[in-house]
């Protein structure tokens, strides 16, 4: 399954038919604290995280732990894949303007979506290249402690089965009911793409609830979705350019296509990639331009989901770090218990 937010409809339907073999991980070194370390400095593991997937002291199914692989997988030629991709990491004090860590989350992955809970937990959803077998699925990335250290899990699904590849996680989580509700694209049938949407009250297991966007004869794919005042908006981009669908809803189930259009900043075209609700009644949606030597990532603002206003200041250029080339883009971003900004963004691999 593709996973870019850009030009991925064909890549998506070769998915209904498999993707190739499950290649093995490589092994991993120790850290002193017990956890694993990859060749970036991330760590992986040390905190005993338990079972609570909401760290709310509920008692969940056990998550499924997993190391994930280093490298890239896949064909060369499959630019669009999460084989070929990675998973970095920056921080911010004020949301707008990052830094590097120049520290990979995790390798083979694609389109992050990030949730910080009321406990300070970090979790990272993202498109895993052939994780459900011969085909990508969803995974999560898990840190109790400001991103110091970070455990893998596959998340699970229940009334929901591959193939096709199920993918491009979006997550909105209800801290009053302590539910979270995940948005996925799959294939639907006929060469069509739709978002389903599934339930969970550990963020590891969830149940098959509907579907929450059918677009019909046209094709949406990999949601954003944010509750914005007493009901949701979901962004979706078009599989055959760079506008973006507004979908809306009351409950955050089912979405109503409101209408389709770019979002430019300087008279380019932006994909939307992420929300921040800055809890001021105002909220900052990332996006990127470009998956070439220009590719930026900036931000617009808004107050209702409709009107969008775009900031100039760049978030994060393509630079020199020998982590990443050719692109960055689909930032996801979340304030950390610290204060600070984390952003999960998206390269290939060198």
């Amino acid at each position: 399954m593709t996973c870019s937010r850009m030009h991925r409809l064909a890549v998506v339907l070769l998915c209904l038919a498999g993707c190739g073999a499950e290649a093995p991980p490589p092994g991993r070194g120790q850290d002193a604290g017990g956890g694993t370390k990859n060749d970036s400095g991330a760590t992986a593991g040390g905190a005993d995280h338990g079972t609570g997937g909401s760290g709310d002291g509920t008692p969940h199914p056990a998550p499924v732990e997993y190391d994930p692989p280093t490298g890239s997988a896949g064909s060369a030629a499959d630019k669009q894949g999460p084989g070929v991709r990675r998973v970095l990491l920056a921080k911010s004090a004020d949301s707008v303007t990052f830094t590097r860590l120049d520290q990979r989350l995790l390798d083979q992955a694609n389109t992050p979506n990030m949730l910080a809970l009321p406990s300070g937990r970090l979790m990272v959803y993202f498109t895993a290249y052939q994780l459900a077998g011969a085909h990508d699925g969803v995974g999560v990335a898990v840190s109790d402690d400001n991103a110091a250290s970070w455990r893998f899990y596959k998340v699970q699904f229940a009334g929901l089965a591959v193939p096709p590849s199920i993918v491009d996680p979006d997550v909105v989580y209800d801290a009053a009911a302590k539910i979270f509700r995940l948005y996925v694209t799959q294939g639907l049938g006929a060469n069509a793409i739709a978002i389903k949407s599934l339930t969970s009250t550990d963020g590891f297991n969830f149940t098959f609830e509907g579907l929450a966007f059918n677009p019909g004869s046209t094709s949406y794919l990999d949601s954003l979705t944010h509750k914005v005042g007493s009901g949701f908006v979901q962004f979706l981009l078009h599989h055959a350019d760079m506008t973006m669908g507004r979908g809306t809803s009351t409950d955050g189930t089912t979405f109503t296509l409101a209408d389709t259009k770019a979002y430019t900043i300087g008279g380019e075209a932006y994909v939307l990639s992420n929300w921040l609700d800055l809890g001021n009644g105002t909220h900052r949606v990332y996006a990127f331009r470009g998956l070439n030597a220009a590719s930026v990532i900036k931000s617009f603002t808004t107050t209702d989901g409709v009107t969008l206003t775009p900031e100039t200041t760049t978030c994060l250029a393509l630079g020199n770090s020998a982590l990443e080339k050719s692109f960055v883009k689909d930032a996801a971003v979340a304030r950390m218990a610290n204060g600070t900004y984390l952003m999960a963004y998206v390269s290939e691999i060198p």
